[in-house]
């Protein structure tokens, strides 16, 4: 009974160690003695079902007509070796213009539906379910094979036969509308109705005439036309105001009529059809029919719109199903962002020692340019003071702007790991900044650089003595500023290719993730 209780109340994997978790304090004893229930023990599936068929009856169906609903659900299990797996159509993720399979198994649902009072409409309880098995697998195994429906009937005469006393409604879909389904009500009309969707071009004859005494018996009457022509001869259709899918009402337009339904080498069955057109326009033509000619037209439409409530248990357990798997997966995910964000963040502080040893070399090196130049200066002090002064202060706007370079590629490093973490909008961002300000960075050295060769240019001509001098002090100013330069062009491309390649890597990343 615990692990029945958890069974309903868990969300994930119905295994024993989940059940377990779900149950907390509540299941008493080691874990071991509940995975024995079923490794050794052993009991009959068919008694455990009545008994729990009986107690769900008496609970929510103690009297009166039984109304079932029979529909089928895929569950995916694509493992190499999962019993009874097979290639299915997933009606959840299909539509009238896509279709989508799966592999996995195949269940086959019957289920009670029961009123509750704080609900608009009927709730399905899962009564009894069937695996239904590919033909090809049914070969191999030298077994009989058996469709959904024959499965769905079986079930059905399962329940009427534990109990006698009570009648059955089966409301199933259009891939349970079959002749031989059919058959198994007509030939139990006081305890089985079958209410399904028809065919618009149904093969539908008159009652059997009586035998005139010469020859064969006649086994079928007279040829009607089928409920489409009917449909479209009918210059009267009858209005009606019904419950509709999801506990809704309905405008509808309705055309009907009595028949038997005809299938060569079978017996006849009688039955009522019934068109529905809805008057708001969404929603399409349908055929409807029931194996009780009795039943009035809205009452039939209620009970087949009723039964949407078990295609909605499928897919809320089939989505229940994808939010398990997608939690594993975004697990995953996290774990990979986080290995992700981490590259990053080695790959930024990286660069920015790169970053910090580059302007190290630059004061370096400026140190060495401002004592040449003051060397040069001493000696030429007369003639070269106003240049002197010209040099000292383009040499304090290279300090200036080295300056202003390492704080801005700090602030830039900054917003690049903290971008690491966040989207790829945001990578794009702080990579577009990064290359926009390393370019602005080589456009002031090569500016500086033109301001000093306009200076050494512009020297007197009676300088001409220490031009030997200047043009040494010239050569090493231009190799420097050329080496900054050339470094600082290289550490753009590298800074734009890593965070390039890491922005790839967490795109696809997050391109991966489909829920």
């Amino acid at each position: 009974m615990l692990l029945a209780l958890a069974a309903i109340l868990s969300l994930g994997g119905r295994t024993i160690c989940n059940l377990l978790r779900v149950l907390g304090v509540v299941a008493p004893g080691h874990p071991s003695t509940y995975h024995r229930v079923f490794s050794r023990d052993r009991w009959s599936l068919a008694r455990l079902g009545r008994s729990y068929v009986a107690a769900v009856l008496a609970r929510f169906a103690p009297t009166g007509q039984i109304l079932l609903a029979g529909d089928d659900t895929v569950t995916e299990h694509p493992g190499p070796h999962v019993y009874g797996k097979g290639c299915h159509r997933d009606p959840v993720r299909s539509t009238h213009s896509y279709t989508a399979f799966r592999w996995g198994h195949k269940w086959v649902v019957l289920a009670l539906l029961i009123p509750v009072p704080w609900a608009t409409r009927r709730w399905a309880l899962p009564l009894l379910v069937a695996l239904y098995r590919p033909e090809e697998e049914n070969q191999k195994q030298g077994r009989r094979h058996k469709t959904p429906s024959q499965l769905l009937g079986q079930m059905i005469r399962i329940l009427m036969r534990w109990f006698p006393e009570r009648n059955f409604m089966v409301v199933a879909d259009g891939g349970y509308a079959t002749h031989e389904f059919a058959e198994l009500a007509a030939r139990s009309k006081r305890r089985l109705t079958l209410v399904s969707l028809f065919y618009p071009n149904a093969n539908l004859v008159g009652p059997t005439p009586e035998y005139s005494g010469k020859g064969r018996p006649r086994r079928k009457g007279e040829r009607l036309p089928s409920p489409k022509k009917v449909v479209e001869g009918a210059t009267e259709r009858q209005r009606l105001k019904v419950s509709w899918y999801g506990g809704g009402q309905r405008k509808v337009e309705t055309v009907t009529g009595t028949a038997h339904w005809y299938k060569k080498a079978r017996p006849l069955v009688e039955l009522r059809w019934v068109f529905v057109h809805d008057l708001t326009g969404t929603h399409r033509d349908s055929y409807f029919f029931t194996t009780d000619p009795t039943m009035t037209v809205q009452s039939l439409i209620e009970t087949y719109t009723g039964r949407w409530n078990i295609e909605l248990g499928s897919v809320t357990s089939q989505v229940n199903s994808l939010i398990a798997s997608a939690n594993s997966t975004l697990g995953g995910i996290s774990s990979t962002l986080s290995g992700a964000t981490g590259n990053a963040t080695g790959v930024l502080f990286a660069a920015l020692g790169q970053v910090d040893g580059l302007i190290g070399s630059a004061e370096f090196i400026e140190g060495e340019i401002v004592g040449e130049v003051n060397g040069l200066a001493g000696m030429i002090a007369p003639t070269l003071g106003s240049v002197t002064g010209e040099l000292n202060t383009a040499l304090g706007d290279i300090s200036l702007t080295l300056g202003s370079v390492t704080t801005e590629l700090n602030t830039l490093i900054g917003t690049v790991t903290a971008a690491a973490g966040g989207s790829s909008a945001a990578l794009n961002t702080a990579i577009s900044a990064v290359s926009s300000t390393l370019g602005t960075v080589t456009t002031q050295l090569n500016g500086l650089t033109g301001e000093v060769n306009t200076i050494l240019v512009g020297l007197p001509t009676e300088l001409a003595g220490v031009t030997g001098s200047l043009g040494t002090v010239m050569g090493d100013v231009n190799t420097t500023l050329g080496s900054l330069t050339g470094t600082v062009s290289s550490l753009e491309v590298s800074l734009t290719s890593e965070l390039n390649t890491l922005l790839g890597a967490v795109t696809g990343i997050l391109g991966g993730i489909s829920l």
